[in-house]
């Protein structure tokens, strides 16, 4: 779908993101979708604006999609994403839906873990908000460290009635596929039963919009529309691929461009690339960054339990690679680098594609870390966007280096000090869940 770059706006930080979400919310008229993990139950403030917003405008519907085990767990306070909304669907039964998906269950051992490590068999991930014909396409959750000190990316695109229909529709239909808030008992879910089956035959009218075919990795040209957005939906458990087939189609694609000196950067928050990306990464001719979050940024460093080992279970998998990319003689051609910036985290995810000595002319933005888990198990929507409009290609290379900036290299001296030696428990668990990761 096309679009006009001086409408494409990049975010640049939490505070931008919190503030143009409340922006949203008080203008919306007509809908505000929202998609994301959860809710953070202390976010008060953002719901009085939604009831704000709801009991000032009576033609505005409010839908709001979560995962159903992040959404329902209780914290310290026993307070979780359903007792925070649970009022806005009581007050304003006919005009809100609250939404908490979950894959029906295909794996036993789902009955033997608890809560929080249920969720490594597959989670509702997307990250959009709609407001009317606006969109904030992101990587991040509302919680108050995505609006403080946890860096993300986030890129809204304003006045876009067909993109802000699209992230609509994909939220209402998975909607109809999950449980939901009690209109009339406050915190209490009611549960729907469906069928993988029948989920993949509701769901199937929200892929179309991106082909194998599609050159998307082709600088545009004087012909081509100035701006093009192209909306990816994935869905593993459901064998719905559109991520997957058109991230694996860039890399491929870049690297034929790579007589020319294509520099790709690819950013993860939690590095676990799988194997068909690695291999087609270390074969291409394209020039490769990958811009990763340092142990101390990873949002589970210094957690408690068992979760305080999953920074070094990246770690691990990132030094893996990197012995790949040294047994390959790629070194040159291939950076890691890693985000640090005391006191906060990072978050960001995406892939930017340059031209020799350019800004990036094309982008891919939205809830995927290209890892396993991202592959297979969650629920996935990502952009990719192609400009050849000047003055959005200068503020995507700007944003980038923004994040560049706080980071640093890292080679194999790195992961030879002492603190990055992951032990043998981490060693042996990581090949153990590496497709939960």
């Amino acid at each position: 779908m096309e679009a006009e770059g001086e409408k494409i706006h990049i975010l640049e930080t939490p505070t931008d993101f919190y503030q143009q979400l409340v922006h949203g919310i008080d203008r919306a008229t007509s809908r505000i979708a929202i998609a994301s993990l959860y809710v953070g139950s202390g976010e008060t403030d953002l719901i009085a604006h939604l009831e704000a917003a709801l009991s000032s405008r009576r033609q505005l519907q409010l839908d709001i999609l979560v995962d159903h085990m992040r959404g329902t767990r209780p914290d310290k306070d026993q307070s979780s994403t359903a007792t925070l909304l649970s009022p806005l669907a009581i007050q304003f039964p006919e005009r809100v839906r609250i939404a908490f998906f979950q894959f029906p269950s295909v794996n036993p051992a789902r009955t033997l873990v608890g809560p929080r490590f249920n969720e490594a068999f597959g989670l509702q991930h997307i990250k959009a908000y709609v407001f009317d014909n606006d969109v904030i396409v992101s990587g991040a959750n509302l919680n108050s460290d995505y609006f403080t000190n946890r860096q993300d990316r986030y890129i809204l695109i304003k006045d876009n009635p067909q993109l802000a229909s699209h992230f609509s529709k994909i939220i209402s239909k998975i909607s109809t596929y999950s449980n939901t808030v009690s209109p009339t008992n406050p915190g209490e879910i009611v549960r729907h039963s469906h069928s993988l089956a029948d989920m993949k035959q509701g769901l199937k009218q929200l892929t179309g919009t991106y082909s194998t075919n599609k050159p998307l990795h082709i600088r545009p040209s004087a012909s081509d529309p100035e701006t093009i957005i192209t909306p990816l939906f994935q869905a593993g458990p459901l064998n719905m691929l559109e991520e997957s087939q058109a991230f694996e189609n860039i890399l491929k694609n870049a690297g034929a461009e790579g007589g020319e000196g294509a520099s790709v950067v690819i950013s993860s928050a939690y590095f676990n690339l799988p194997r068909r990306f690695h291999d087609t990464v270390l074969k291409s001719r394209a020039k490769y960054q990958f811009l990763l979050a340092a142990p101390e940024a990873n949002g589970f460093f210094g957690s408690k339990g068992i979760s305080r080992h999953l920074p070094f279970a990246y770690t691990f998998l990132t030094h893996e690679f990197w012995k790949k990319v040294l047994a390959n003689g790629k070194q040159d051609q291939i950076e890691i680098r890693e985000y640090f910036r005391k006191g906060w985290t990072y978050h960001a995810k995406g892939l930017w594609i340059s031209a020799p000595g350019k800004h990036p002319h094309m982008t891919m933005i939205g809830s995927s870390n290209y890892g396993y888990r991202s592959l297979n198990r969650d629920l996935e929507a990502q952009v990719v966007i192609q400009t050849r409009n000047v003055d959005l290609q200068k503020r995507l290379g700007e944003n980038l280096h923004k994040l560049q900036s706080y980071s640093h290299r890292v080679d194999e001296k790195t992961f030879s000090l002492p603190e990055r030696l992951p032990n043998l428990f981490v060693r042996i668990a990581t090949r153990i869940i590496k497709g939960m990761l």
